[in-house]
């Protein structure tokens, strides 16, 4: 492991690349840190992970942290879009490597998107297609912009189709959600 570190000791990139994600329990982030993983491992670089449990002071600690190993490049995959994102302004003005899920609000970033509209809404036609009628929709917290166009898709195909959006309800689910995991509010849903 010291070839790993002794660039950073240098002050020269190291052959490390880290990984930020919300939560290790949530299937979409870990699919992601998985591919990801994958790739870079193939690629030549040592892959460090991190959950934050969805805390932004945690993204925070992490990535101030690792700073100071030099590190090759970063994925920060939360998904946060509050605060102040210093931290991510700092490693863009020390040009680090750095992707993100979706925008970070005030900077340019190497970003992956989404079509969350689309796909929400795709998905809720093919239920109705199939002579469903008593749907719900299990979206993220309100605060996610992916969760408002997943739940915007959702409301127009329902439309689209003449169906009540009033008997077809949003229910929220995530890990600081007060319902819970998204398989317990399907469960609570059914």
């Amino acid at each position: 492991h010291s070839r790993l570190i002794a660039p950073s000791m240098l002050g020269k990139l190291s052959r490390m690349f880290a990984m930020i994600i919300s939560d290790f329990d949530n299937p979409f982030f870990t699919e992601m840190l998985r591919g990801a993983s994958s790739f870079l491992r193939r690629e030549g670089y040592h892959v460090l992970s991190y959950s934050t449990g969805e805390d932004y002071e945690e993204e925070e600690r992490i990535v101030n942290e690792l700073k100071s190993y030099h590190l090759a490049g970063y994925m920060i995959l939360t998904g946060q879009e509050h605060g102040h994102h210093d931290h991510i302004r700092k490693l863009l003005d020390d040009r680090k490597p750095l992707i993100t899920i979706g925008s970070v609000p005030g900077l340019e970033t190497h970003s992956i998107f989404f079509a969350d509209r689309e796909g929400a809404r795709q998905a809720t036609d093919y239920v109705i297609a199939k002579g469903h009628r008593r749907i719900a929709c299990i979206a993220g917290p309100a605060v996610s912009s992916n969760s408002k166009e997943r739940v915007v898709g959702y409301v127009e195909s329902l439309a689209e189709h003449g169906m009540d959006y009033g008997s077809c309800p949003i229910v929220r689910a995530g890990l600081r959600s007060r319902h819970g995991h998204g398989y317990d509010v399907a469960m609570q849903v059914l």
